[in-house]
């Protein structure tokens, strides 16, 4: 919203599986989707990254086991 180069990515939690979701703003009732009752992260403007691959991006990955 401040003109940052950043868009909203939102985690939800479907099936025990964590799924990050985005707004489809060419959508006429983009606002009225429940995607933005997850939790906010920013990602990089025009990205849509998996959990998975955000995660890696912020030096975070998955452990293995």
């Amino acid at each position: 919203m401040d003109g940052a180069k950043f868009d909203s990515a939102y985690l939800h939690v479907e099936d025990k599986v964590p799924v990050l979701k985005y707004i489809d703003r060419t959508q006429e009732d983009w606002f009225m989707d429940d995607i933005c009752e997850g939790w906010e992260f920013f990602v990089v403007e025009g990205t849509t990254p998996t959990w998975a691959e955000l995660r890696t991006i912020c030096g975070d990955a998955k452990k293995q086991d």
